[in-house]
């Protein structure tokens, strides 16, 4: 068996054992076209307040986002549900403020999002505010406990619309599929 074979095998192991924060609202809003980092980070404070933690899953960060995340990191770190399988991201928890908004925001301006991070989470009092898998590339999932007010705003900046969804919760025998098909091989 192969070493890459074997390390994401250890992590589908990891992940379906896993319990972490996701969204746990009944129904949760999905935003589409969310493709604007900057923009996206500027407006964040309507549906963010400065007591939330921002939790970042990441490839290979370029150094000054390193520097950058552990400036802000967050004392307050919950275990949330982890996104990506392999290779195993590097993750931070950071403070959310308006100090961070413009760092990050400067930071965007210089290098690509994808040398930033690959998935958004915002945290806070032990729920989910949102998710962003693919973030700029994929749906935005925010918690159905974000008021419509806020969120219409928050779009209306973003120039986007959404939708309301049903909230499915992970399944866990997923994971536990596609790891016993690569033990078959």
């Amino acid at each position: 068996m192969n070493f890459i074979k074997q390390q994401i095998q250890a992590q589908l192991k990891l992940l379906s054992n896993q319990t972490g924060l996701d969204i746990d609202t009944p129904f949760h809003w999905v935003i589409n076209n969310a493709n604007n980092p900057a923009l996206f980070f500027e407006n964040l404070p309507i549906i963010v307040q400065n007591n939330a933690v921002l939790y970042f899953e990441c490839l290979d960060p370029v150094p000054e986002a390193s520097y950058f995340y552990e400036k802000h990191q967050s004392k307050h770190q919950q275990l949330v549900a982890r996104d990506s399988v392999f290779p195993i991201p590097t993750i931070y928890h950071v403070r959310f403020s308006r100090e961070f908004v413009a760092g990050m925001t400067h930071l965007i301006s210089k290098v690509p999002s994808e040398s930033l991070f690959i998935h958004i989470k915002c945290y806070m009092d032990n729920q989910i505010v949102f998710t962003f898998h693919d973030a700029f590339s994929g749906f935005l999932r925010i918690s159905n406990n974000i008021p419509k007010i806020d969120l219409t705003k928050f779009c209306n900046a973003l120039k986007c619309g959404y939708t309301s969804e049903k909230t499915i919760p992970r399944d866990p025998r997923i994971l536990d599929a596609i790891l016993s098909a690569l033990e078959k091989e």
